[in-house]
Order: C-alpha cells, then structure tokens, then sequence
C-alpha cells in the first residue's frame, strides 16, 4: 500500500510540476549554450551505481575553466 501511495503521489506531483521544468529547460537553453540537463553516477542503496539527471547550473565556460573563484570574479 504505501508502494502504490509512493508512486501515485510522485507521480502527481511530476505532473503538477512539469510546467515549471518545462519554464526551467527553455530558460537554460536560451541562457548558455549546452545540453539543459546533466548525468551524474551516484553510489545508492546497497552500494549500487544510479544515474540522476539535474538541471545545468553552470555554464559550459565554467566547467572549462581552470579556477572557479576566479570566474565568477570576472564575471561579477
């Protein structure tokens, strides 16, 4: 029973949400070139590999750059 809740109840709130993601995808296109969203490979429950996808939060410029700190200063 709480397996079927789990999944109904995340299931709704996707689909509540999906007009903020969609809003979210558009504007990180159309603010930096790159793909909108990134894969990670996390260690999970009982030491098992799992992809996850995020949002981009940093522009491909700074994922290049040598020093961080030192973009967001010029930037800034």
């Amino acid at each position: 029973m709480k397996r079927l809740f789990d999944v109904v109840a995340s299931g709704l709130g996707l689909l509540a949400l999906s007009p903020l993601f969609l809003f979210v995808a558009i504007w990180i296109k159309l603010d930096s070139p790159g793909p909108v969203f990134y894969r990670q490979v996390r260690v999970g429950r009982h030491n098992k590999d799992f992809r996850i996808f995020k949002f981009r939060n940093e522009n491909e410029l700074m994922e290049k750059a040598e020093n961080p700190e030192e973009y967001y200063i010029n930037v800034l």
